[in-house]
């Protein structure tokens, strides 16, 4: 796997800190014993970056029962905006970068938290 060259490789500004943030309002804010987040960035290719944003947090089902009305808005905002960004850095550099949500299960088949994953050609 290529090492990642910190001095080239930068990320776009608060790319990543509405899914963090998503992660702590819903996820883990309505654990009782707390939570974990992981985040992970490699470059599997010489023209891709990965990043994982993971949670242990109580998943989207769940959270959706706690509707936190301010958590709610600034979720809407901040996820509303990145979307927007990264629509304007996919039309400007004609690349595709992708990102996918998927809900986490335990092997009891219950919730176990959120995986975000985010592909960036290079």
């Amino acid at each position: 796997m290529p090492h990642i060259d910190l001095q080239y490789i930068e990320l776009p500004p608060l790319l990543l800190q509405p899914y963090v943030e998503n992660a702590i309002w819903h996820g883990l804010m309505h654990k009782q014993e707390g939570g974990n987040i992981v985040i992970d960035i490699e470059q599997p290719s010489e023209y891709l970056l990965h990043i994982e944003i993971s949670d242990d947090g109580i998943g989207r089902e769940r959270a959706l029962q706690h509707k936190s009305k301010s958590a709610t808005q600034q979720k809407s905002f901040g996820l509303k905006m990145t979307s927007e960004r990264l629509h304007a850095i996919n039309y400007i550099y004609q690349t595709k970068t992708e990102v996918n949500i998927v809900d986490l299960i335990n092997t009891e088949g219950n919730a176990a938290g959120t995986k975000v994953t985010i592909e960036i050609p290079l």
